[in-house]
């Protein structure tokens, strides 16, 4: 699926409705965009709220409870 945009003044482009829906980004959702080469790649980026990363990289330790990975023994 190919579509012809506009760039505005601003650096804004309209992102065709049946783009996004196709890779299943609505209003709200974040996006990540990168050069690949001569082209624009766009992707929908999937957001981990604060708590979940917190939990991403807590540690057990040996008492078998977790702590944030970055606290020092004592």
């Amino acid at each position: 699926m190919r579509h012809t945009v506009t760039v505005s003044r601003t650096g804004k482009v309209r992102i065709p409705g049946d783009l996004l829906a196709s890779l299943g980004i609505g209003p709200g959702d974040r996006v990540e965009i990168g050069q690949e080469g001569d082209r624009l790649a766009l992707s929908k980026r999937s957001l981990l709220s604060l708590h979940e990363l917190r939990g991403a990289a807590a540690e057990t330790n040996t008492q078998g409870t977790t702590r944030p990975a970055n606290t020092e023994e004592t």
